[in-house]
This record gives C-alpha cells, structure tokens and sequence, in this order.
C-alpha cells in the first residue's frame, strides 16, 4: 500500500478536490469505531461516484480489501462489493476522468483483488443481507477478470425482479 508521505498521492486523481492521503489515512483508523461510517462515506465519494471511478480507486482498493478483513460480515460485504464495483468500472468502463492508470499502483491493486477472491467467497458463505449477497454474487466474477460473467449475472437479476 502507498504510504501516506509519499510524494505519489499527488499525481492521484479524485472526484472532488480533497487530500486523499489524509482521508485514508483517518479512515483507516477509524475502521471498527463509530465515525468509520461518515469517513468512508467521504473516502466513498473520492475514488468511487455514481458507479464510476478516478485512478484513485487503485490506490484506495488495497487498503479497503486490509481493512474490512476484521470487519463483521455485512461490513465486510458491503466493502467487498465497492471493491468488486471498482474492478468492474475498471473493466467496463476505465476511468471516468480519463484519468490513466497508474503503473506504480497497478500492481499492488491486482494483489488486492487476488486477496479479495476468497474473501468474497467466504462472506457470500455467510449470515448477510439477502441484497447485498446478491449484488455480491452477481458482481463476483470481475474478481477473476469475467466482466462478462458479471454483466450476465447482473442482467438475469434485473430480469428477476
């Protein structure tokens, strides 16, 4: 993960004007208190908007996949599925800004989501809300690189509803 001193934050962009670093730095340390919620609300908006994302979200991804790993399950589950949503953008869409990739965070990021599989997995073998389990499953398979996979899940959930 980029340390927070590093010179690299700036050439990160975000949906709003905002020191990235520092807010993932304070939410971070907030993850299992009571103001974890608003602050990731924040962070939420910075690197991931109206299911688009900035280059920010490859810098933001690996430190959400370390964080909700003590989280219980329906937290865990719902962090999950933004970084799930990330990769989907990502796959889907690319950057909403046109904001490029960054070379240095890529493969930190890819690890991220290598370690996200079997926590996705694990969550989806749990206790959790009915509708964040099937978002989870539907969205599941960009995890692997299956944008394919996800859109038809996605699209037979709309058709069930």
């Amino acid at each position: 993960m980029l340390p927070f001193d590093d010179a690299r934050w700036s050439e990160v962009s975000t949906f709003y004007d905002d020191d990235l670093a520092s807010v993932v730095r304070e939410w971070s340390m907030s993850v299992g208190f009571d103001q974890e919620a608003r602050i990731y609300h924040r962070l939420f908006h910075l690197y991931l908007h109206q299911n688009t994302i900035t280059n920010s979200a490859f810098v933001v991804v690996p430190y959400v996949v370390t964080y909700c790993q003590s989280l219980p399950p329906n937290d865990r589950a719902s962090y999950l599925l933004d970084v799930a949503t990330v990769e989907y953008c990502r796959l889907r869409h690319g950057c909403w800004d046109g904001s490029p990739e960054l070379d240095w965070a890529m493969p930190t990021y890819h690890e991220s989501l290598k370690t996200a599989q079997p926590l996705v997995e694990n969550v989806l073998d749990e206790e959790i809300d009915a509708v964040l389990k099937s978002e989870l499953w539907a969205i599941q398979p960009v995890l692997y690189g299956n944008l394919a996979m996800a859109m038809d899940r996605e699209s037979k959930q709309g058709s069930d509803g």
